[in-house]
């Protein structure tokens, strides 16, 4: 008993009881080997596993990076329908602030002075007959400047806060070529006005002014607004188709509707427009014009 205690406090410190270590860090043979075996095992079964979740990953990022990248498809337009809704909801619901209203009264005193001019060539007023017709006015507001400038101007003109829709490239192309024609043939009026009167802004018209869509579809309203004037006494109004075709009395509407145009793009609000229509034909109606009125 004393020998085999002995012998067995006589074996080297490093090895490890139960067969792990063996001498100065040397592992055993067998428990290695077992090792060996298990990491093998654990890997051949994990290895399916990990190659399906790389080939899931890549599949899902080139997924997510091809839907990124996919350009969306353009929104349809609206159509005409919603369209004007939404213009008359803004143009409606947008007050004149007390900068549109200085706006709007420039306006009417900038415009005076051609449209009295241009009234009294027609031979639009009937001075005799001069008052202040208080039931007349409230009407002329309703009919023509309400409704007229819902229809000319609002309806008929994209809103300031609304993107135009691009012109046809055809129409574009001729439009430009247009302009480009009509502002070489102003280009020595206009340099003639700025040597006059330096104090005027010298900056120069685009080449392709007319192609643009807010300048295309200003033109075209007031156009067809002048237009309309001696179309509808044609049609139902005989009495007043001497005046309503009289050079004088279409440059009041011209002078008229682009103001209304200018003050409608300036402030947003179709109510600053209706009070320059309302205003002008309340003056002619008080100067005697409501003996040649159509209504």
């Amino acid at each position: 008993m004393d020998g085999q205690l002995q012998q067995q406090e006589n074996r080297p410190h490093g090895e490890a009881r139960g067969g792990e270590e063996v001498g100065n860090g040397e592992v055993n043979p067998m428990v290695d080997e077992v090792a060996n075996s298990a990491s093998q095992g654990a890997e051949a079964e994990a290895g399916p596993l990990l190659e399906g979740m790389e080939q899931n990953g890549a599949h899902n990022s080139s997924t997510s990076f091809g839907t990124s990248n996919a350009s969306s498809p353009p929104a349809p337009p609206p159509s005409l329908l919603s369209l004007a809704f939404l213009r008359l909801s803004r143009a409606l619901t947008t007050l004149p602030s007390p900068a549109h209203l200085r706006v709007t009264l420039l306006t009417i005193l900038a415009i005076s002075p051609l449209m009295y001019i241009f009234a009294s060539w027609a031979d639009a007023f009937y001075l005799p007959q001069a008052g202040f017709p208080i039931r007349l006015i409230l009407f002329v507001f309703v009919f023509p400047s309400f409704w007229e400038e819902l229809f000319w101007r609002v309806l008929l003109n994209p809103h300031p806060d609304e993107p135009p829709s691009p012109l046809p490239p055809w129409l574009h192309t001729r439009l430009a070529s247009l302009s480009s024609r009509i502002t070489s043939l102003l280009s020595p009026l206009l340099s003639s006005l700025h040597s006059a009167f330096p104090s005027l802004r010298s900056s120069p018209l685009p080449r392709e002014w007319l192609a643009d869509p807010k300048v295309f579809y200003g033109v075209l309203s007031t156009s067809l607004y002048v237009l309309a004037h001696p179309f509808s006494a044609w049609m139902g109004r005989p009495a007043a188709l001497r005046l309503f075709s009289h050079p004088g009395f279409l440059l009041c509407c011209v002078v008229l509707g682009s103001a209304c145009l200018v003050v409608y793009r300036r402030t947003g609000s179709a109510w600053a427009a209706i009070l320059v229509h309302w205003v002008a034909v309340s003056v002619w109606m008080c100067l005697g014009g409501r003996h040649q009125a159509p209504f």
